[in-house]
């Protein structure tokens, strides 16, 4: 059986924080120096400030930040911090261990964290990893360099266990952390040259107003989260020249409203764990969340995948949400295949999604049925919801374009309406089938 993928990236913030545990009994760091380098190791427990004048800083094995004083670790201006193989800083392992991270970094004076090389490698450090316990911190014109490492091991699956889950910057929120755990502001800041991944958000993500995240020329995913957490990809973000130009979405639940930016490379659903099922994303919960795409914008599912927009769970109820995925005639909304056939993934799915608008966006290649009896479109509408669908292209169904399950009042809107000015070709069963 396959691992649990989404939560593989607990661990290593786990195995950090069992050498945390009793670092406030650890001598602690030595004050910055003028005209270092100054260097640091084990544990800080208590507010730090890391001056440009005592650069360079230097990281020997991983440096803890937090404990009950709540410690800040402020890096001003200008700083450079330069980090030790297999040494990496890790905030606020748990909720008993709170700390803090300020990267206090200008457009004059940026803050740097790299390789202690001189000839520096992707992977050469572990990273940054942000844990449960390090609410509060800010990123400001810094960048994070040579990182997403992973410790040495001489077994096999678990060097491959690490590599899924390293990457320069690691967000880690868990049962422990608060609902919606967002801790960490950021502000024009850059993550490159990292082995494996760019970043990952497992559980949290970045806090509102944060802006300006480049991810380039890192190996592997550009970035991976788990689903509820991608809205919190900055705007402004640019992702570039990494070996997978890729959002990877863990399959999971959007609970809260969001907005997926187009930053550049598309959206891909990705499984959690084998469990032999389709891989799904839902949009639900009590507040009926809304989530919406930015024009230009690219999903791509997986074999035999779908999105349901509003959902029943286990006992029947519908679980509200809506979706506004608003394209324009230049930069439509694209959902489609990461494989080429007919029926390769089952469509998007419509339950208690009232409010919910496409406009100029192509759907393609889905239809084949959930579970073998469900659906059979591109789109799958359960009764007269409301559903807007204006200007879209709906092709290569292995069914219908559009399949309506027609509501109690016995209706169902009609999709293929001349001033809808919608497009149907290629699908097997037609343009609209009502059910």
């Amino acid at each position: 059986m396959k691992r649990n993928k989404a939560w593989m990236s607990v661990l290593l913030p786990a195995v950090l924080a069992l050498g945390a545990c009793g670092g406030e009994d650890e001598t602690p760091n030595p004050s910055p120096q003028p005209g270092g380098p100054t260097v640091h190791e084990g544990f800080i427990t208590s507010d730090e400030t890391w001056l440009a004048s005592g650069n360079p800083h230097v990281v020997k094995g991983m440096l803890f930040v937090g404990g009950s004083q709540s410690p800040v670790l402020t890096l001003e201006a200008g700083v450079q911090v330069r980090f030790e193989s297999e040494s990496g800083l890790s905030v606020g392992t748990s909720p008993r261990e709170l700390g803090a991270l300020r990267v206090a970094g200008t457009q004059e004076a940026p803050v740097l964290l790299t390789a202690n090389a001189d000839a520096p490698q992707p992977g050469h450090w572990l990273g940054v990893t942000l844990g449960t316990g390090a609410g509060n911190s800010r990123f400001s014109h810094a960048t994070i360099e040579y990182a997403g490492g992973i410790f040495s091991s001489d077994d096999e699956e678990t060097i491959e266990f690490w590599k899924q889950n390293a990457a320069g910057l690691h967000i880690v929120g868990g049962e422990e952390a608060p609902e919606n755990f967002r801790p960490a502001s950021i502000q024009e800041v850059t993550v490159r040259r990292s082995a494996n991944h760019g970043a990952i958000l497992t559980g949290g993500g970045f806090a509102e107003g944060s802006l300006g995240l480049t991810l380039r020329d890192n190996e592997g995913v550009a970035l991976k989260s788990t689903a509820n957490e991608v809205g919190t990809l900055p705007a402004g973000s640019a992702i570039s020249g990494n070996t997978r130009n890729e959002i990877h979405v863990l399959e999971g639940t959007v609970t809260t409203s969001q907005t997926w930016h187009n930053a550049g490379a598309p959206y891909v659903l990705t499984e959690v764990m084998d469990l032999g099922l389709p891989n799904a994303l839902r949009v639900g919960s009590a507040a009926a969340p809304v989530l919406t795409l930015s024009p230009g914008t690219e999903l791509r599912l997986p074999e035999e995948g779908y999105i349901s927009i509003g959902y029943q769970d286990e006992n029947g109820t519908i679980v509200p949400g809506r979706l506004q995925a608003v394209g324009t005639a230049q930069a439509p909304i694209r959902f489609g295949p990461t494989g080429a056939t007919a029926g390769f993934w089952s469509g998007l799915f419509f339950y208690g999604a009232q409010d919910t608008s496409l406009e100029y966006v192509t759907v393609a290649q889905a239809g084949q049925p959930l579970f073998g009896l469900l659906g059979g479109g591109n789109l799958n509408v359960n009764g007269d919801l409301g559903v807007s669908v204006r200007h879209s292209t709906l092709s290569g169904s292995a069914g219908c374009g559009i399949a309506v399950t027609i509501g109690l009042n016995g209706s169902a809107p009609d999709y293929v309406a001349e001033e809808l000015q919608n497009v149907f070709t290629g699908n097997a069963g037609g343009a609209q089938c009502n059910r």
